[in-house]
């Protein structure tokens, strides 16, 4: 999870300033951290992936992190925690199976 540090900072089709402006998101908006490709963060945002400069994006580890910071509501950090706890669980239960066909 990241938070947008700067203002008017672009969305962009690709990592570079030569592509396509997809979005300009806020200071303080909260964007999921899907890869990294050089000085750039491959994000999700309301559905849409792009590219965002690393520079102007705070970087979290866990959602917990964003507690007060920038406009990360109560209720995205608790969905947040979800999908880490359910994603986790998930990986439990499929190891589990493999364990159990031995």
């Amino acid at each position: 999870m990241g938070v947008v540090s700067g203002t008017g900072v672009r969305m962009r089709s690709g990592a570079g300033t030569g592509n396509d402006i997809l979005k300009t998101l806020d200071k303080g908006t909260v964007v999921e951290l899907t890869a990294v490709e050089g000085d750039w963060y491959r994000v999700s945002y309301e559905g849409q992936r792009g590219y965002v400069i690393a520079q102007y994006v705070t970087r979290y580890d866990s959602a917990s992190g964003l507690n007060g910071a920038g406009k990360a509501s109560s209720l995205h950090l608790v969905m947040s925690a979800s999908y880490v706890c359910s994603s986790s669980f998930l990986l439990l239960w499929i190891a589990s199976l493999f364990s159990k066909s031995k």
